[in-house]
Parts: structure tokens; sequence; C-alpha cells
């Protein structure tokens, strides 16, 4: 398999982001013309679309360090891939036509690569 696990979280975050600006332009708008320094708090809508992008950076985060341990054919954790497919599977419960589906395949997709068995480089012990 190649290394698409990293590549896959990367995108769903940058598309949540994509999402968040398209639609809370206005709200950042008001977060900027507010000074942005303690301009979200206690707006509603504000703090809901701060913690959306928030969310969508921190899955590119974990898409990039999933993209560079793939890449040195090292072992992903174990526990990766079943977070990644139950926080999909939250997600999705809650929202049904949403991009929880994205993230439940990207979470079966890192549970089979998983199993797989790595190159030299990522084996312990190997000389």
């Amino acid at each position: 398999m190649k290394a698409l696990g990293g590549k896959s979280l990367i995108a769903i975050g940058a598309l949540h982001c994509s999402v968040g600006l398209a639609f809370g332009l206005d709200t950042l708008a008001q977060i900027v013309s507010d000074g942005f320094v303690n301009a979200v708090e206690p707006h509603v809508g504000r703090m809901y679309w701060f913690w959306f992008m928030v969310t969508g950076v921190l899955m590119i985060v974990v898409g990039q360090l999933t993209h560079s341990i793939e890449r040195r054919r090292d072992t992903l954790p174990g526990y990766l891939g079943w977070e990644i497919l139950a926080l999909g599977v939250f997600a999705t419960a809650a929202i049904p036509v949403s991009g929880g589906w994205l993230v439940i395949g990207a979470g079966i997709y890192l549970l089979l690569k998983g199993r797989q068995k790595v190159g030299q480089r990522g084996q312990r012990g190997a000389v």
C-alpha cells in the first residue's frame, strides 16, 4: 500500500478548514474587526467557528506526522487507526451527512496499513 494515510488526513483537514472559511468569512471578519485578541468568547457562533477551524488544523498536523512516519516506512502506532476510526464513527453518528465518512475511511485505511509488514528501516532489531 502506498503512503496515503497521512495525505488523506491532510486532505480532510484542508477540506474542513476550507468549508470553515467558505461559510465563516463573516465570523472571521467580526473577530478581526474586534481586534482578534479576546474577540471569540462569549460569542457562541464565534466559538463554534473557532473550534471548527482548530479541529481542521489539528487534523492537518496529525496528517503531517502520519505522512512523515509513512515516508520513513516506520510502523504507525496501532492505536492511531482505531482512534481515527472512532472519531469518524462518533462524528458520523452525530451528523450522518458530514465529512465523518471520510474520517472513517482514513481510519480503516490506517488500520489496514498497520497490519502490513514494513520495510527494513521500520523493523525493530533489523540489521
